[in-house]
């Protein structure tokens, strides 16, 4: 999950071939899968929160006319963070980061989705945290600073808190907005005239003369059934007719001479 980050932020071309590619929708499978493991929650969530900055990638998790299925993403986040934030307090951080990213306000239609997470279950984990950790920098303020600002912020580094929950990296605001919309065209072009390309291209064309690559030879027609001639006839000429004609009998040794006895 960390080297698609590192590959894909900042880079538009990259991002447009991870949209394509399905990348939220898979990086979110694996987030579920993986819910009960610490390391691999926090990276997946860094990940999300990276690449979820780009419009088309979000929209493969969180859209507006589906309310019930941005509140289930949204929950699930939380719940991965739940169970796993007690080794690592970096992934709350990192949680409210991708929650922030998802529920970006670029349009009006997207006003109200950050409305839809679920705070209950953030002060559940902000109260275990300070249970463990009392001197942490994991506060209530803390949490909505991420989820207001992430989604427009430079996500680049590996943490945003320590594990006990000191902060080491804070959020600094991106030169420019993050996105694949800018390089679409561009890239889709040139996909476009390498397929032409390979479509075009004759793979035997310098051995042709040697005769390899030459067209198969066409099959030969079939007859249709009503052509064809019977099987008997066939048989019949080729036996000289003798198919369908009653068996000769077959040859019989003549009986031995009755011997008379004399009497003489």
């Amino acid at each position: 999950a960390i080297a698609i980050k590192r590959l894909a932020y900042g880079s538009s071309e990259a991002l447009l071939h991870l949209r394509l590619a399905g990348g939220a929708s898979l990086i979110f499978d694996g987030l579920r899968a993986r819910h009960d493991c610490p390391s691999a929650v926090r990276s997946l969530l860094a990940t999300l929160a990276a690449v979820c900055q780009d419009a088309g990638l979000r929209e493969q998790l969180v859209q507006p006319s589906e309310p019930q299925e941005a509140v289930t993403v949204l929950n699930a986040i939380l719940r991965a963070a739940q169970a796993s934030h007690a080794e690592d307090l970096d992934i709350v951080a990192q949680a409210c980061c991708a929650l922030s990213s998802l529920t970006n306000a670029e349009s009006q239609s997207r006003a109200g989705l950050r409305a839809l997470i679920d705070r209950d279950q953030i002060c559940q984990m902000l109260v275990r945290a300070q249970e463990a950790f009392p001197e942490s920098d994991l506060q209530r303020e803390y949490c909505e600073h991420l989820i207001a600002c992430a989604a427009t912020s430079d996500l680049q580094s590996e943490r945003l808190l320590s594990p006990h929950g000191t902060e080491i990296s804070g959020l600094r605001q991106r030169a420019s907005a993050p996105g694949a919309s800018q390089a679409t065209g561009r890239v889709m072009q040139s996909l476009t005239r390498r397929r032409a390309h390979m479509d075009n291209f004759d793979i035997y064309r310098s051995l042709r003369p040697l005769g390899v690559g030459a067209s198969l030879p066409e099959p030969a027609e079939e007859m249709p059934p009503e052509a064809a001639e019977p099987e008997g006839v066939i048989l019949g000429g080729i036996f000289d007719g003798l198919i369908g004609q009653p068996a000769a009998p077959e040859p019989t040794e003549p009986a031995p001479p009755t011997r008379r006895t004399s009497f003489i």
